[in-house]
């Protein structure tokens, strides 16, 4: 009854009686999934040492399963934890090599200022799937990060082919042009990002008018710093 009540709240994104329910369920009887789900709940309600809490339990229950070894490193990770983050993304790998925690290993070794083994990382993803748009773009970011800009815009434009609709993919063009200088470009990028782009993210629209600035477009990057000051989420840069 109580894991019943828990899953139907957490469906409804009622975090708290979910974590109330899912509580109630594991006095009765501990349970794997159960345990997952109250990790996954604490996590949402960024309680994050309690989500560490419910994962650890559910490992000690199936320790050879993958996803829970993911889960805790994501934790791990968020928190900056790095070096607990790698071992239980090491552990993922070695239960079951994907392309998700070969891609958050490179992450991680980006965070930590060591590119070789972020860039093995991200090769390692790539091996399991040649076409995958997600690590053509971590790939892409990685070498504009090192500023080996032509291997970025390779990685960028074969993660365009596959996603051509993609504000973030587009933007990250259109800041890699803007990071060399051709603002020309760096425009064209962004006009395209704009069409698919959230307005809760505000990035490329000031971006976009920085650049219309350094071009002498006044009246258009006024329109574009008047439109964020509209959604009320940045303010401050007027």
């Amino acid at each position: 009854h109580y894991s019943y009540l828990g899953y139907n709240h957490r469906n409804a994104g009622k975090w708290e009686l979910s974590i109330e329910n899912f509580l109630h369920a594991l006095q009765l009887k501990e349970d794997v999934n159960l345990y997952n789900a109250l990790g996954n709940a604490y996590l949402k309600l960024n309680q994050l040492d309690l989500a560490v809490e419910a994962y650890l339990s559910a490992i000690q229950l199936e320790p050879t399963l993958p996803g829970l070894h993911f889960n805790l490193g994501n934790i791990y990770s968020i928190q900056q934890q790095y070096q607990l983050a790698i071992t239980s993304y090491l552990k993922v790998l070695a239960i079951e090599p994907n392309l998700a925690t070969y891609s958050h290993l490179g992450d991680v070794f980006v965070k930590l200022e060591e590119p070789e083994k972020a860039l093995h990382y991200y090769q390692m993803a790539l091996k399991l799937n040649p076409n995958s748009p997600i690590v053509h773009n971590n790939l892409a970011n990685f070498y504009k990060q090192q500023t080996e800009f032509g291997k970025s815009l390779e990685h960028y434009l074969i993660a365009l082919t596959q996603i051509p609709n993609s504000a973030e993919i587009l933007s990250n063009i259109g800041s890699l042009f803007f990071q060399q200088g051709n603002y020309s470009q760096a425009l064209q990028y962004y006009h395209q990002a704009i069409q698919y782009l959230s307005t809760t993210d505000i990035q490329t629209y000031l971006e976009s008018a920085q650049l219309y600035e350094k071009l002498g477009h006044f009246t258009e990057a006024l329109q574009q710093y008047h439109f964020i000051f509209y959604l009320k989420l940045r303010p401050e840069i007027l």
